[in-house]
């Protein structure tokens, strides 16, 4: 039981630093121009973030695929379940910001 409730904790680390890690990156497209939407702004306009999101998403499947990341990182490995709720949690993060900012924009145009 000791073995199980082990690597519970593990795997529920593992996936609060996907969860976290992830939804922390999306919010950078969101939070980069608080007075236009995402979708006005558009993704490709700002290189240089599009390509730290594209290594921070790398170096997050590294560090939960590779032994010796998974060791120095206390993680464990994941399957595509968990990716994709850690990729959903950062489009609802963003979603949500995006959504903030209708709501101030009716409030306050």
């Amino acid at each position: 039981v000791a073995l199980n409730a082990s690597h519970n904790l593990v795997y529920s680390r593992t996936l609060a630093f996907l969860v976290l890690g992830t939804s922390s990156l999306f919010i950078g497209f969101s939070v980069r121009n608080l007075h236009t939407h995402i979708w006005q702004e558009g993704f490709w306009k700002n290189p240089w973030l599009l390509g730290s999101v594209i290594l921070g998403m790398g170096l997050q499947i590294f560090v939960v695929s590779v032994p010796w990341g998974q060791k120095f990182f206390h993680t464990t490995s994941v399957g595509g379940v968990e990716f994709a709720i850690a990729i959903g949690s950062g489009i609802i993060t963003l979603l949500g910001i995006e959504l903030l900012k209708l709501v101030r924009h009716a409030v306050r145009p």
